[in-house]
């Protein structure tokens, strides 16, 4: 079996950057999505050896054709999507909030599809109970993703 090949969005923030370093520490390929080039989570957490092991990609969840050359380009064998905009980035511009969470999501399923990969994880940060498996990638996002939170 080749190796796994994770293609992690929204790595920068605080849930990804342990999803990252937990992945790398159990020897699997990584690739980051994110539009931030702050490492500072990742540089709490991390070696430099493991950091050196990740490859990193900026790129926009919103940008349709970015996230899927992304994801195609990296050869990846699973996605771990987490980027998002938090409820107070929402509020304060509900517009870019829904972009980002909606379309952004959006573009990851499509991107999957067109990349071949049949699943992918995301969290739910809405607070539904109990985990969520689509081993068929769905036509319709969720609901807007409970209305971009």
């Amino acid at each position: 079996m080749a190796q796994q090949h994770f293609f992690v969005s929204g790595a920068m923030g605080c849930i990804g950057a342990w999803v990252v370093r937990n992945l790398v520490q159990e020897n699997s390929s990584v690739t980051v999505f994110d539009l931030s080039t702050d490492r500072h989570r990742l540089e709490l957490i991390m070696t430099t050896d493991e950091l050196a092991r990740v490859t990193f990609i900026q790129g926009d969840l919103t940008q349709t054709n970015t996230v899927r050359d992304a994801l195609t380009d990296s050869e990846a064998t699973h996605i771990i999507h987490l980027g998002a905009l938090q409820v107070p980035f929402c509020k304060a511009d509900p517009p870019v909030g829904a972009a980002v969470n909606v379309l952004g999501t959006v573009n990851m399923f499509e991107a999957a599809k067109a990349a071949g990969i049949g699943q992918l994880v995301y969290a739910n940060v809405h607070g539904e109970p109990g985990p969520t498996r689509h081993t068929a990638l769905p036509t319709q996002s969720l609901w807007c993703l409970q209305a971009s939170q």
